[in-house]
């Protein structure tokens, strides 16, 4: 994946549902309408030091990442999972602030006005 495509590639979205353009679009929804209580389920865990709550929205959120072929949402994702998998709350912390900002750069990439 090129520099340009990190934030999103609905060209690899797309190949990944077999170029069906509703299933990307059914599937853009669910990410944008699951986003927010993964983000809620990250926090709280982080509130409660709950490692398990924390890496299961994390590995979720990676999930939906992919699907969709957020790049950076899957890799912050993916750091975010493996610092509640082992038990590094202070670094999950700051993982989360980059999984964030991530998904801000992804809500306010051109490609994605239609779902957000």
């Amino acid at each position: 994946m090129n520099q340009a495509n990190t934030v999103v590639d609905l060209d690899r979205a797309l190949q990944l549902v077999g170029n069906d353009r509703d299933l990307l679009e059914l599937i853009l929804d669910k990410f944008w309408n699951r986003y927010p209580e993964l983000i809620e389920s990250i926090h709280a865990a982080l509130a409660a030091g709950d490692c398990v709550r924390g890496r299961d929205a994390a590995h979720s959120m990676k999930g939906n990442a992919g699907y969709i072929a957020a790049g950076d949402v899957q890799a912050c994702a993916a750091r975010l999972e493996m610092a509640f998998k082992e038990g590094r709350i202070e670094s999950a912390r700051a993982d989360c602030a980059e999984l964030e900002a991530a998904g801000e750069q992804l809500r306010a990439h051109p490609a994605m006005s239609a779902w957000v």
